[in-house]
């Protein structure tokens, strides 16, 4: 007949989930069935049995810091190669990752870099997508490149604030009535054999869209509560490749491009700035941008819209190369 005590512990371990009580539950129960009764009762066994409790816990702690500082070590062993010299101050990031990472969490880790370095975008890009992505394979593969959320998330911002077609038509086939984006106006009528123009430029800046920072760049929109607000609420505001039956055949092409190609740059570079001085003088913002509104007045470079928009003069950067590092 099992004991009251070992029915106690067996069902706090079972509610709780413990293993620490399993343990406790464990040696209860040896200690009432090879030891004699009157040398060890009930209230002696609960005692020695909550000890292991302290024991256990306090061992398995000690075990689990031992496994997370050779796990840093050797998470450590194979970025740093890839770390230094390749973006600047990302070896201290580096650092602070690894001596957060064998005291708590990893999103603690992050906390705690944001409040000492700010939002600083290679952060999030070292921690995010290098270690979660090439921790265990420093190459990268297309296969791997899904994985990489918050790139994803810039390339998605950049294509927000410069879409590569920025305008589009489409052709009535058939009569239709619209929706007046004003609820208070009558439908909009479209006859059949009707063109219509829209800007992909100016949908994906409106504030009434995408919320009152449309005009920053903010990747993080597309990873925080923002991204149900406003775009998951209206599949066809963000247009860079069309929407509907008609969407661009070669989007996850170029999505995969695009990610490779940075992920190639940042592994290949250590730094780039922009080449303000090295781009020709037509192609530099005009003067009076810098007292227009939205983003005319933080403007570096100067789009320039064919079909296609692209950077007028070319997209003038200076880079600084790497260290030719390897990693076993």
């Amino acid at each position: 007949m099992v004991s009251p005590g070992v029915t106690f512990l067996v069902h706090l371990a079972i509610h709780s989930g413990s293993k620490v009580a399993f343990v406790a539950a464990g040696v209860y129960y040896g200690s009432q069935r090879f030891l004699p009764y009157n040398l060890l009762g009930t209230g002696a066994a609960i005692l020695i049995s909550c000890a292991t409790l302290a024991v256990y816990t306090l061992a398995r702690n000690q075990i689990q810091c031992w496994h997370q500082e050779r796990e840093a070590a050797a998470i450590g062993a194979r970025l740093a190669p890839r770390v230094i010299g390749k973006w600047p101050g990302n070896l201290d990031i580096m650092r602070d990752v690894m001596a957060m990472r064998t005291t708590g969490y990893p999103g603690d880790a992050y906390l705690g870099l944001i409040a000492k370095y700010g939002p600083v975008f290679n952060t999030r890009v070292l921690w995010i997508d290098h270690i979660f992505t090439f921790i265990y394979l420093p190459s990268c593969l297309s296969a791997n490149i899904k994985d990489m959320k918050y790139l994803r998330a810039v390339i998605n911002e950049a294509m927000r604030l410069y879409p590569a077609v920025p305008t589009n038509l489409r052709h009535s086939i058939c009569p239709a009535t619209l929706s007046s984006p004003d609820f208070t106006q009558k439908p909009i009528y479209v006859p059949a054999g009707t063109t219509i123009l829209y800007s992909v430029f100016l949908m994906q800046r409106q504030t009434d869209l995408w919320g009152p920072d449309a005009d920053t760049f903010d990747p993080d929109r597309f990873l925080d509560g923002r991204l149900k607000q406003y775009l998951l609420a209206n599949p066809f505001q963000f247009l860079p490749f069309g929407a509907g039956p008609r969407v661009c055949l070669g989007q996850q092409f170029a999505y995969n491009q695009m990610s490779l190609m940075l992920v190639r740059l940042m592994q290949s570079f250590a730094k780039f700035e922009l080449a303000e001085d090295a781009f020709p003088f037509e192609a530099r913002p005009p003067v009076n941008w810098k007292t227009a509104s939205g983003r005319k007045a933080i403007e570096r470079f100067r789009p320039e819209v064919h079909i296609t928009m692209s950077t007028k003069g070319g997209m003038w950067v200076r880079a600084t190369e790497a260290q030719n590092e390897t990693v076993d």
